[in-house]
C-alpha cells in the first residue's frame, strides 16, 4: 500500500468498496458512465479487517452499480489513528450534502441563473468541506513527502473551488466586455501552474505551445481568464490516467483572432459534442462542476464576439476557442 497517504488513482472491484447507495436518481450518471467510464476517481481509505471505506462520490459509486461496472478507478488515501477517525467526519459531513434533493436541470440559455448558482455553491461547498478535512492532517504529519502530497490535494480542489466561482459569476453576468491591455503568455503561464499538479496527480500528460508573436492584446481580462481557466479544467475533469492534453495558443496574423485549441488524446468512447456545453445535463461526463465551467468558457467567447466548438477527431476531442481581436 505504500507509505504516501494519498497514491496514483488504481483499479479495485466495486464489491469491496464499502458507501451506501444514494436516494436520489443517478439514472443519467449510470448511463453516462456505461458509454464513456467512470471518469472521475472515487477517494477512499482502506479498512482495517478487508476492503476500502468510501470518503467521497457516494453519487458516482450508486451509478457505478447501476451501471454494472465490476471495478472503479479510485484514488486511495492510507489513513490511520487520529487520521482515519478524521475522514470518517468527513465523510460523514459530505454524505450530508450529497443526499440533498438534485437540483432541476439548469438551462444558461433560459437565463436560469439561480440554479447555476445553487449547483455551484454545494458543489464549492462540498469542497471546503474536503480541504478542512485535510488541512489537520496535513498540518500534523512530520513526514515532508506525505505533507506535500496532501498539500497538493488540497491545491488542487482549492483551484477547482475557485474556478467554479468565477464560471457560476459569469455565466450571470450581464454587463458588456470591459476592454483593457492583456497580456497572453502571463495568463496562459498562471493557468499552466493551475492545472499542473492536478496533471500530475491524474497521470494526465499536458502539452504546451503558443506562438511566439503573443505578447499583449485587447479582451475582457476576468472573462477572457475565467473562459480558458474554466475549459483546461473541464477537460482535466474528462481526461483518465495515460490521456494526453494538447494546448496550443495562436493569434494568426491574416485574420486577428485568439485561438486557444484545446485536444485530449484519450481511448475513451466518443463524447455526445452536441451536450457538451449544457449545464443542465446532470450525467455530464466531467460532473456537474464540468458542465457549467464549459458553459463559462462558450460564455466567455460569446462575450468576445467568438465561438467555443467540439469536434471528435482522431484519437480524442478538439475544443477551439476563437476570439476576434479588434483591429489597430
Amino acid at each position: 500500500m505504500g507509505d504516501g497517504p494519498i497514491q496514483s488513482v488504481r483499479q479495485i472491484p466495486i464489491d469491496q468498496v464499502i458507501g451506501p447507495d444514494v436516494t436520489a436518481d443517478v439514472t443519467d450518471l449510470a448511463a453516462s458512465i456505461r458509454e464513456v467510464g467512470l471518469l472521475q476517481p472515487l477517494l477512499v481509505t482502506s479498512r482495517e479487517s478487508s476492503g476500502f471505506e468510501l470518503v467521497a462520490g457516494r453519487h458516482r459509486l450508486s451509478a457505478a452499480r447501476k451501471a454494472g461496472l465490476a471495478a472503479v478507478p479510485c484514488l486511495l488515501m492510507n489513513a490511520e489513528g487520529d487520521t482515519a477517525v478524521k475522514l470518517k467526519e468527513h465523510t460523514e459531513r459530505r454524505s450530508l450534502v450529497e443526499e440533498r434533493p438534485e437540483s432541476p436541470p439548469v438551462s444558461v440559455e433560459a437565463a436560469a441563473t439561480a440554479e447555476v448558482l445553487r449547483t455551484a455553491f454545494s458543489e464549492i461547498s462540498s469542497s471546503m468541506r474536503f480541504i478542512d478535512s485535510l488541512a489537520p492532517i496535513a498540518r500534523a504529519n512530520d513526514s515532508g513527502f506525505r505533507a506535500t502530497m496532501i498539500v497538493n490535494a488540497i491545491s488542487v480542489e482549492a483551484h477547482r473551488a475557485t474556478t467554479l466561482a468565477a464560471a457560476a459569476s459569469l455565466l450571470t453576468r450581464r454587463e458588456p466586455p470591459r476592454l483593457e491591455p492583456v497580456d497572453c503568455a502571463s495568463l496562459l503561464q498562471s493557468i499552466r501552474s493551475e492545472v499542473k499538479v492536478e496533471g500530475r496527480l491524474k497521470g494526465v500528460t499536458i502539452d504546451w505551445a503558443e506562438s511566439v508573436a503573443l505578447a499583449r492584446t485587447v479582451a475582457d481580462g476576468e472573462a477572457l481568464s475565467t473562459g480558458w481557466s474554466a475549459l483546461l479544467h473541464a477537460i482535466l475533469a474528462l481526461a483518465e490516467e495515460g490521456d494526453r492534453i494538447d494546448v496550443t495558443l495562436d493569434a494568426p496574423r491574416v485574420r486577428p483572432a485568439l485561438i486557444l485549441n484545446v485536444k485530449i488524446r484519450t481511448e475513451a468512447p466518443a463524447l455526445n459534442v452536441e451536450r457538451l456545453f449544457d449545464a443542465s445535463w446532470s450525467g455530464h461526463p466531467a460532473g456537474r462542476c464540468g458542465a457549467i465551467m464549459l458553459a463559462a468558457a462558450l460564455q466567455s467567447a460569446r462575450l468576445h464576439g467568438g465561438r467555443l466548438s467540439a469536434a471528435i477527431v482522431d484519437g480524442g476531442l478538439s475544443l477551439t476557442f476563437v476570439a476576434p481581436q479588434p483591429l489597430d
